[in-house]
């Protein structure tokens, strides 16, 4: 059950809606590998149990091999999917970072060209207003 729910974390496409986002899914991430880490030492610790038992020729030893490394295939497959998942996000948040900051930037052109755009209505009105006025 363990690797299953790790599994599904390790598994996620989500990247997050935006850069903020994406920094608490990181967060997420590291909280995730301290548990990693804790389950490192488990599987060490079966890991040198497996091998004492067989070592001792304990009658079950080709099943204990057996799962030994079953658990160790799936243990590095966690592995490096969480490296991978790590990644992901890390690109993920260099995407968001860099959509707000064209978005930043595209707003302040946006906010300057509209300011002489509006000076310009101004001083066609203004213009306007004075025909108007000389016409009276």
């Amino acid at each position: 059950m363990l690797f299953f729910f790790k599994e599904a974390v390790v598994s996620s496409e989500d990247t997050g809606r935006d850069f903020e986002h994406c920094v608490r899914l990181q967060k997420k991430m590291k909280e995730f590998d301290q548990d990693l880490a804790v389950e490192a030492a488990r599987v060490h610790t079966i890991n040198k149990l497996a091998e004492k038992l067989v070592s001792q020729g304990h009658a079950g030893s080709a099943d204990i091999t057996n799962r030994q490394q079953a658990l160790n295939e799936r243990w590095n497959r966690l592995q490096d999917r969480a490296s991978e998942r790590r990644q992901q996000l890390a690109e993920a948040c260099e995407m968001h970072a860099f959509d707000r900051d064209c978005k930043d930037v595209s707003d302040l052109i946006n906010e300057k060209v509209s300011c002489p755009l509006l000076f310009d209505l101004c001083q066609i009105y203004i213009t306007h207003e004075n025909k108007l006025f000389e016409q009276r």
